[in-house]
C-alpha cells in the first residue's frame, strides 16, 4: 500500500500482474470460469459508474462465496510474489522462446513468421530484447527478413524499436520517435524515450522531440518522461 508520496510515481505493471493472478486464483477457488464469470458480470453491473475500493470487491466476494477462505490481507497488502502462482499451459510460449533463442544467434528463416502468431511474435521479440548477444548484424538480418519496423501492430513495433535501439541500429531512430509521438500510451512512450536518452548520439535529439510534443501526452505520461530526462541529465 502507498502511504506517502505521489501514487503516480509508483506506477508499474506489478498491480496488473498480481491482480490478474489474484483473479485467476479466485476463479480456481470457486469452481472455474462457469462460476466466476457470472460473479464478475454481476459485480460489474452492480458497481458500474461508481467509485469503489478493494474492500468493496472483497465484501461482495464474501457475500457470494461465504465458504471460500482467502487470505485477503496478504494478497492485497503484502509485497513480493503472489501467494499462489498459477500453472499455465505454456506450449505456445515455448515456440516464442525457441524463436528468440534462434534469432539471438542469427539463425533466421522467413518461415518463422509464417509459423508464429502475432502474439507469439510479440513474445519472441520481448524475450529477444532481454538477450545481450543480439548484434547489429543480427538486427539488420531480422529487419531485412521480417520488416518488423513496418508493422501496423503497435506491440510488435514497440518491441522491435527497443531491440533496435539496444543494438544501436540507426535506421530505427526516426521510426521510434514517430511511433512515440503518434500515440500517447505510457507503456510505449516512456520506454522508447528512456532507451533513446541512454543512446548518447541521439539523447539530445530525443529530448528535443519530446519537448516539442510533450503537450500531446497525458499529464502522468508527460511528468514521468520529464523525470526520466532529469535523471538522465543528472547522471550525464
Amino acid at each position: 500500500a502507498i502511504t506517502a508520496g505521489d501514487p503516480d510515481d509508483a506506477f508499474s505493471s506489478v498491480p496488473y500482474e498480481k491482480g490478474s493472478t489474484l483473479l485467476f486464483y479466485l476463479e480456481t477457488m470457486v469452481g472455474g470460469p462457469d462460476v466466476f464469470d457470472p460473479f464478475l458480470r454481476s459485480y460489474i453491473a452492480l458497481h458500474a459508474e461508481k467509485s469503489i475500493t478493494s474492500e468493496v470487491f472483497v465484501n461482495y466476494f464474501k457475500s457470494q462465496f461465504p465458504n471460500v477462505e482467502v487470505d485477503w490481507e496478504t494478497w492485497l497488502k503484502s509485497p513480493g510474489m503472489p501467494l499462489v502462482v498459477p500453472k499455465y499451459d505454456d506450449s505456445l510460449q515455448q515456440k516464442s522462446f525457441e524463436a528468440a533463442k534462434a534469432w539471438s544467434s542469427g539463425e533466421i528463416s522467413v518461415e518463422d513468421s509464417k509459423s508464429l502468431s502475432s502474439k507469439q511474435i510479440i513474445s519472441a521479440l520481448t524475450l529477444l530484447h532481454t538477450y545481450d548477444n543480439v548484434t547489429l548484424e543480427t538486427v539488420e538480418k531480422l529487419d531485412a527478413t521480417f520488416h518488423f519496423g513496418d508493422s501496423q501492430n503497435s506491440e510488435i513495433l514497440f518491441a522491435w524499436c527497443r531491440i533496435c535501439i539496444k543494438a544501436r541500429y540507426e535506421p530505427i531512430v526516426d521510426k521510434a520517435l514517430k511511433f512515440a509521438t503518434s500515440q500517447g500510451r505510457m507503456k510505449f512512450v516512456r520506454p522508447i524515450f528512456r532507451d533513446l536518452f541512454n543512446w548518447n548520439k541521439y539523447s539530445q535529439h530525443a529530448i528535443n522531440v519530446f519537448e516539442k510534443n510533450k503537450q500531446f501526452y497525458h499529464n502522468i505520461c508527460r511528468s514521468m518522461v520529464e523525470k526520466d530526462i532529469q535523471a538522465h541529465q543528472a547522471n550525464a
